[in-house]
């Protein structure tokens, strides 16, 4: 079955992933932070030190469950 975009039913999907190491950097409402580092909360799905991710190339929706719970904790 093909995936399809949340928001517009797109067929047009990108898989984005990256081991990030020492140069991550993530900045949202809450947090700014550099270094070795997991994005805060899962945000763009974190694995190791790299982030992983789907977005439509049509509407440009990142793909997931949102909003994301929690409160990060350094």
């Amino acid at each position: 079955m093909a995936r399809k975009c949340l928001r517009c039913n797109s067929l047009r999907l990108a898989d984005v992933g990256a081991s990030c190491g020492d140069t991550f950097f993530w900045s949202s409402d809450k947090i700014d932070h550099s270094g070795q580092f997991a994005t805060p909360g899962g945000e763009l799905g974190a694995y190791g030190l790299g982030i992983q991710f789907t977005y439509c190339l049509e509407c440009g929706q990142i793909q997931g469950k949102f909003p994301v719970p929690g409160e990060f904790e350094e």
